[in-house]
C-alpha cells in the first residue's frame, strides 16, 4: 500500500513538473516568434559602414536607388535589391538577436550599374551576426559593431 501511495505521489510530481516545463517552453517560443515577426517585411538601407574607403554619403554609394531587404520568416528567406541587382537567399534566425543571411548562397541578377557599391552591401549582409530593432530601425551588427541600419518600409 505504501509503495502505491509513494508511486502515485511521484507520478503526480513528475506530471506537474512536465506541465510547467511545457507551459514555460511554449511561452519562450511565443516570445521568440513575436521578435522574429518584427523582422518580417521590407526594410530600406539608411546607412552602411564601408571599410577601406573614405567616408561617403549613402546617396554617393547608391546613386540610383537605395538597397532594400525583405524578410520572409515563414520561408526563412531574404530578398531585395542591392542598389543595382535583385538578390535572394536563405535566412537563419537563431534566437531573439542572432541571424545569418546566406550571402555565400545568394542568387543575384548580374546587371552592371556604374557607380553603385553593391558589392559592399552584399559583403555586409554576409557579415551580419546579430540584429536589433529599435522602433522602425533595424540595426545589423557584426562582432558588436553596427554595420548597417535599415528603416522599415511603409
Amino acid at each position: 500500500m505504501k509503495n502505491k501511495i509513494l508511486l502515485a505521489i511521484v507520478a503526480i510530481g513528475i506530471l506537474s513538473f512536465s506541465c510547467k516545463t511545457i507551459k514555460s517552453s511554449t511561452k519562450e517560443t511565443h516570445v521568440e516568434t513575436m521578435n522574429y515577426n518584427k523582422l518580417e517585411g521590407g526594410w530600406t538601407l539608411e546607412s552602411i559602414v564601408v571599410s577601406g574607403t573614405e567616408e561617403k554619403k549613402i546617396s554617393e554609394l547608391f546613386p540610383n536607388k537605395l538597397p532594400t531587404i525583405n524578410f520572409d520568416i515563414t520561408e526563412q528567406k531574404v530578398f531585395g535589391n542591392n542598389g543595382c541587382n535583385s538578390y535572394n537567399g536563405p535566412l537563419e534566425v537563431r534566437d531573439n538577436k542572432s541571424l545569418k543571411i546566406g550571402a555565400e548562397k545568394m542568387a543575384t541578377t548580374m546587371m552592371f550599374c556604374d557607380g553603385v557599391d553593391d558589392r559592399s552591401f552584399m559583403r555586409g549582409l554576409g557579415m551580419v551576426t546579430d540584429y536589433k530593432i529599435e522602433g522602425n530601425k533595424l540595426l545589423m551588427i557584426h562582432d558588436g559593431t553596427v554595420i548597417m541600419i535599415f528603416e522599415k518600409s511603409k
